[in-house]
């Protein structure tokens, strides 16, 4: 929703201006999908009910959102209609790919420190915010 709501009020271009309440709702709303899907899949292991569809589906959800989030933040930043913004949206896209390819060849999915789902989420909030 936040998605169809920026580029029907702000415009198609990366190059517009977007107005601060919807990066402070953008924000809040995003802390609260991290929270809720952390929650979920958390239940979901505690009570037995996960499964290898089930996670399936998760991660395509979160990739899916993750290009959605990625041009939330492209807009917002007002980067630009540009090769090098097409560029980091697809090494984005394509990291998301790898990890559920390392997870189903390796048997499971190993995240070092600083990661991008943790570290990137709250530089994400804090780049809203600011």
């Amino acid at each position: 929703m936040p998605f169809i709501l920026l580029f029907t009020l702000f415009g198609p271009n990366l190059t517009d201006p977007v107005d601060s309440w919807w990066c402070y709702l953008a924000a809040v709303g995003y802390l609260l999908a991290r929270i809720l899907d952390e929650m979920d899949g958390k239940q979901a292991r505690r009570t037995g009910n996960s499964s290898p569809l089930g996670l399936l589906f998760d991660h395509g959800c979160d990739s899916f959102t993750a290009s959605m989030i990625t041009l939330m933040l492209m807009k917002v930043l007002q980067v630009g209609d540009n090769v090098t913004s097409m560029i980091v949206l697809g090494s984005i896209l394509q990291s998301y790919h790898f990890c559920t390819l390392e997870e189903y060849y390796i048997g499971g999915l190993y995240l070092g420190i600083f990661n991008g789902v943790t570290d990137g989420s709250v530089l994400l909030i804090a780049l809203l915010v600011v």
